[in-house]
């Protein structure tokens, strides 16, 4: 589940990128997972709601077109790590931090490159 200020944010994406570990290059895939109206998403990989690879992962969230939240959703931003299990449930809850002024602007930024498109 997706949370801001104590409540369950719709729309977006997750991601779970998995991290690099030790001297090698090669990590799995991106996992990604739409939130629904009720904050809940399930992460895809390969295929539809397989889940994401076994590991540790960095978890972003991005608004996308959504209307977003008081919060931060910024695929820039790391928001934490979480270790995937086999043969796990592996849910999480993403509680979504206060927005900063840099998250501000990087949202203003975006809607103005949408305005200039659209011209």
């Amino acid at each position: 589940m997706v949370k801001c200020n104590g409540n369950a944010v719709g729309g977006g994406t997750v991601y779970f990128q998995p991290k690099q570990t030790g001297k090698s290059a090669v990590v799995g895939k991106i996992g990604l997972g739409v939130i629904d109206a009720q904050g809940q998403f399930t992460i895809s990989t390969y295929g539809n709601g397989d889940g994401a690879v076994v590991g540790t992962h960095i978890v972003k969230v991005d608004r996308g077109s959504g209307p977003g939240c008081d919060c931060a959703m910024n695929a820039d931003r790391e928001l934490m790590q979480v270790e995937v299990t086999a043969g796990e449930d592996n849910s999480f809850e993403i509680v979504l931090p206060e927005k900063t002024r840099r998250d501000v602007r990087a949202e203003q930024a975006e809607a103005d490159e949408d305005d200039d498109e659209e011209d």
